[in-house]
C-alpha cells in the first residue's frame, strides 16, 4: 500500500490543474526506476510472454499517452527530458539501451504506438530537441514496422499510430501500409458503434472495442487525420456516437465501471474513451459535455480509493483494486498498467474548451433505460435498485487466456 503522502490517492480531481497534477504524481514515481540515458524503465521481474527489453520499453512508452497530452495542453513537466533523452538512447543500435528492432508479432509494435502519438502531438518537445543521428534512428526504428507481420486485431492501429506519427513530422512512412491497415480495421465494423476485436469469427467485444482499443484510436486519428481522410474521420465520428449510448451503461453512478473482459490491470483507461471524445471535439445527441466530463472524473476519483493499485512508493501493481497475478493474462508486464495513461487525454484541451468549462453533471441515471439489452456484445446491463451490473450471453478470446470465456 503506497503511504498516504502520495499525492494522487488525495486528489479530488474536479478540475483541468487536479487532472494535471494526477498526471504528473503518478510519473514522479518513475524516475527511480530509469535507466541512466532514459530508454528503458523496470518497474519489477514478473515475466510475460516475451522478452525484458521489450517490458521495460513499455514502462517507457506507455505513460507518454499522458505525458504528450499534458504537454500539448500547455502543461509543464521537467522530467520530460528524461523521455526525450530515452528516444535518442532506445533507437539507437549502439546504444547499451538500444530497445531492438522489431520482428514480426513482437511487443514493440504496441508501444510505437504511444510513440507514434507523441510524435504526433508534441514533437517540439521529443523530436526537435535531438540530433540529427537521433532524429533519423528514431524515424527508422519506428519504420521497421511496416512490412512486418501483425495479429489481425487491433494491433493493426499500432502501425497506424506509427505511420500517423512519422507523417506528422514530415518523415518518411508507408501511406500504403496506413490505408491498407485502416480498410482492414473497417471490416472488423459490426454496428451501433461496436467493432469485433478481430476478423469474422470473432466474438470478442471488451474494452479493447472501446477505451482500450479501437473507439480510442478511432477518436484520436478522427482529430488528427481529419484533413488528410475526412471521411472515414468523420464516419469514425459517428460510430463514437453510437457507442457512447451503450458504453454508458458499463459504469454507475459513482464512477465504477464493470470488470468486464481483458487487461482489466490497465485501471482507469476504461473511461478514456470520454476524453477522447473531447479530444476529437465530438458532441453526443443527449449527453451534455458536463455529463462527459464527469463519466471521466467520476472514474478517475473512484481509483483515488483504490491504495492497492499502488506499491508504496507510487508505482502501478500487477492487478485491479490491489496486486492479483491470478487476474492478469501473460503479456502484462510491470509497465503494462500504464496504458491507464489513455484517460489523460483531455489534458491536450485548452481550457477553453467545453468540456473544461461545462460544469460537472451527476450520471444520467434518470434518463437512460434501467435494462438495456446490446445486440453486438451480447451483453444485457441493468440498473436496477442502485445495482449496475453487466450480463454476458457468451464470448472467447481467440486464443488460449486464463479464464478466456468471459
Amino acid at each position: 500500500m503506497p503511504s498516504q503522502a502520495f499525492e494522487f490517492l488525495n486528489n479530488p480531481l474536479r478540475t483541468r490543474e487536479d487532472l494535471q497534477r494526477a498526471c504528473t504524481s503518478l510519473l514522479d514515481p518513475l524516475e527511480p526506476y530509469t535507466s541512466p540515458d532514459g530508454a528503458r524503465i523496470k518497474l519489477g521481474y514478473t515475466a510475460t510472454h516475451y522478452d525484458d527489453v521489450a517490458a521495460q520499453l513499455e514502462g517507457f512508452a506507455r505513460p507518454l499517452w499522458g505525458l504528450a497530452s499534458l504537454l500539448h495542453g500547455g502543461g509543464v513537466y521537467p522530467g520530460h527530458e528524461r523521455w526525450t533523452r530515452g528516444f535518442a538512447a532506445g533507437t539507437d543500435p549502439a546504444s547499451d539501451e538500444f530497445w531492438g528492432f522489431t520482428r514480426g508479432k513482437d511487443q514493440r509494435m504496441v508501444e510505437m504506438s504511444p510513440i507514434g502519438f507523441t510524435l504526433a502531438i508534441a514533437p517540439d518537445n521529443f523530436f526537435q530537441p535531438l540530433s540529427q543521428q537521433a532524429k533519423d534512428n528514431l524515424i527508422n526504428w519506428l519504420g521497421c514496422i511496416n512490412g512486418k507481420d501483425m495479429p489481425d486485431t487491433n494491433w493493426l492501429w499500432f502501425r497506424v499510430f506509427a505511420n500517423l506519427g512519422l507523417s506528422k513530422i514530415n518523415a518518411p512512412y508507408s501511406a500504403s501500409q496506413l490505408k491498407a491497415d485502416l480498410d482492414h480495421l473497417d471490416t472488423f465494423y459490426l454496428g451501433d458503434g461496436w467493432s469485433r476485436d478481430g476478423p469474422a469469427g470473432v466474438r470478442q467485444l471488451d474494452y479493447y472495442s472501446g477505451s482500450f482499443a479501437i473507439q480510442y484510436a478511432q477518436l484520436v486519428y478522427s482529430k488528427l487525420a481529419a484533413k488528410e481522410d475526412p471521411e472515414r474521420c468523420e464516419e469514425y465520428r459517428e460510430r463514437a456516437r453510437l457507442f457512447a449510448k451503450t458504453f454508458i451503461h458499463w459504469f454507475d453512478e459513482d464512477g465504477r465501471s464493470a470488470p468486464f473482459g481483458r487487461s482489466l490491470t490497465y485501471r482507469f483507461a476504461m473511461a478514456s474513451f470520454w476524453g477522447a471524445l473531447a479530444f476529437a471535439d465530438v458532441e453526443v445527441p443527449g449527453l451534455s459535455w458536463g455529463v462527459i466530463k464527469g463519466m471521466l472524473l467520476r472514474h478517475m476519483r473512484y481509483w483515488t480509493t483504490q491504495p492497492g493499485a499502488f506499491t508504496r512508493d507510487g508505482v502501478f501493481t500487477i492487478g485491479y483494486t490491489y496486486p492479483n497475478m491470478n487476474m492478469t493474462e501473460n503479456y502484462n508486464s510491470p509497465g503494462s498498467p500504464y496504458w491507464a495513461f489513455k484517460a489523460f487525454i483531455p489534458l491536450a484541451l485548452p481550457e477553453t474548451h467545453p468540456f473544461w468549462t461545462a460544469e460537472e453533471e451527476p450520471f444520467p441515471i434518470a434518463s437512460i433505460p434501467k435494462i438495456f439489452p446490446s445486440e453486438h456484445p451480447g451483453h444485457i446491463y441493468s440498473h436496477l435498485r442502485g445495482h449496475t451490473f453487466l450480463l454476458s450471453s457468451g464470448q472467447s478470446c481467440h486464443y488460449p487466456l486464463r479464464a478466456g470465456a468471459e
